[in-house]
């Protein structure tokens, strides 16, 4: 009884604290939500997003390059591989194969589809005609002429009502011996052009609304990493009030945007959903690093100010977002993500020696970062998400780790400079396109055991533990509250 008196009014008093941390932080989110620098922002790319389809547009690509500049992904599906011969690049059509283009908006197009010549063997077994369908609407049976050629469609209006073009080819298929492929015609360029609209164009209101929603979501995760702590969190003060440099990421992310819309529509499109859920992922983030540095840099010596700590923060997030979004880009970089897919799959099935093979020669490949992502599938996540994200978030905590190995010897200026190097160099951000997922981990992993040895280093020439021994300035672990 006498426990149960004494543990009541702890447990309310922890109620009310935690519930009046809830209100004021709710109140923060509001307050940066009707933050007028955000509604100007939004309304300019609103105005720019309904500007775009009243513009001109002249628009196509080569099809057969299937990575680098100029890749006809992902306007392509259902489309068989990339291929090339003396007449140039393409590919076979299979049944079903799919252009999509959007961005557009929804107006009246002229489509011009470059067919090469159909190869001698397959002349007999070859389809005469296809169907073109736009948006669920057939646009008619066309022919596919032995010659090859060039061929005009003008789509309407009504078949782009949601302001993206989707043209699917119906035809009869066949196969060559040697070749299971099921083969159509080969298709070498495709072109788009606005036909003179008779009015107001509507946009395509998903991509949008997508970018709208990435741009809300950076600007809280800016503001989280740059401005002050949110209120309980002692996370140190941050930037000094009125800095304006939570608005200028503002400005300089939406002026990107509106450039991406205005340079490239499809491309615009096509990138919304993955920058969504980048700046979604990018926000938690942020709340999360500016609550956990400033307890770590106390706990090992690290000197951490309130501008270091704002600027950390805000290099981690914005690695992760763009490292995570380059990865959700569709039909971004494969890379190695098959490999490593392969990989995961065989150290969850319990083998600690996996062989792989790399020109012929056997040797051991690690399964210990696959084993330490793999609790992320417990959230629902496939291998593939799991291995992706994990590696984001490796490469961008790695920010933290440099701050605090050059914290040791230099000045909390340079170790920041040092942290920014990393993580936005050309080499890693190589790494996490071409999807080397156990470099990045193995990577993460060196640089803490580097760390350590620092550490440990500092601690057997007598430093203590916890203190900054190097030549440096010394500096409070955060600024005061």
């Amino acid at each position: 009884m006498r426990t149960e008196k004494i543990s009541a009014p702890q447990a309310r008093a922890a109620h009310t604290r935690a519930a009046g941390w809830v209100r004021e932080s709710l109140r923060a989110e509001l307050a940066a939500l009707a933050d007028p620098a955000l509604w100007l922002a939004l309304g300019g790319l609103l105005l720019v997003f309904l500007l775009v389809p009243q513009l001109p547009l002249r628009y196509r690509f080569d099809v057969g390059y299937e990575e680098g500049p100029g890749s006809d992904l992902p306007y392509l599906r259902g489309f068989n591989t990339a291929e090339r011969d003396e007449l140039g690049t393409y590919r076979w059509t299979d049944d079903g194969a799919t252009i999509l283009v959007p961005g557009v908006g929804a107006r009246s197009l002229l489509v011009r589809l470059s067919w090469l010549p159909m190869p001698e063997a397959a002349l007999p077994l070859a389809p005469q005609r296809y169907e073109l369908v736009a948006g669920g609407r057939s646009l008619g049976q066309l022919p596919l002429r032995p010659e090859g050629g060039i061929q005009l469609v003008s789509v309407p209006a009504v078949a782009l009502a949601s302001g993206e073009l989707t043209l699917t080819i119906r035809s009869d298929t066949f196969t060559l011996p040697g070749d299971p492929r099921r083969l159509g015609a080969r298709l070498s360029g495709v072109a788009v052009t606005a036909l003179v609209p008779a009015g107001f164009v509507a946009p395509a209101w998903g991509p949008a609304t997508g970018w709208l929603g990435a741009v809300v979501l950076g600007w809280l995760a800016a503001r989280h990493a740059l401005s002050g702590p949110r209120p309980g969190t002692g996370a140190g003060r941050g930037l000094r009030e009125g800095q304006p440099w939570p608005v200028f990421v503002l400005t300089v992310g939406a002026v990107l945007v509106a450039a991406a819309a205005l340079l490239d529509p499809p491309r615009w499109a096509f990138g919304a959903e993955a920058a969504l859920v980048a700046c979604g992922l990018a926000y938690p983030l942020a709340i999360a690093t500016r609550a956990s540095l400033p307890p770590l840099a106390r706990r090992l010596g690290v000197p951490l100010d309130g501008v270091s700590l704002a600027w950390l923060s805000f290099l981690i997030v914005l690695s992760f977002a763009l490292r995570i979004g380059g990865r959700l880009y569709p039909d971004s970089m494969h890379g190695d993500i098959g490999f490593h897919h392969n990989r995961f799959n065989e150290a969850m099935w319990g083998l600690i020696y996996i062989v792989s093979v790399n020109r012929g020669v056997d040797f051991p490949y690690p399964p210990g970062p696959y084993t330490l992502v793999a609790p992320l599938t417990l959230l629902g996540l496939g291998p593939r998400a799991v291995l992706q994200l994990g590696a984001a978030l490796a490469d961008a905590v790695s920010a933290a780790v440099i701050y605090a190995i050059a914290a040791r010897v230099a000045g909390q200026r340079t170790a920041l400079r040092a942290a920014g190097i990393y993580v936005f160099t050309a080499a890693t951000f190589m790494a996490s396109w071409w999807s080397f997922d156990t470099h990045i981990y193995t990577q993460f992993l060196h640089l803490l055991l580097v760390a350590a040895l620092v550490w440990g280093v500092g601690a057997w020439r007598g430093g203590g533990e916890g203190e900054n021994t190097g030549p440096g300035p010394r500096a409070p672990a955060t600024a005061p509250a």
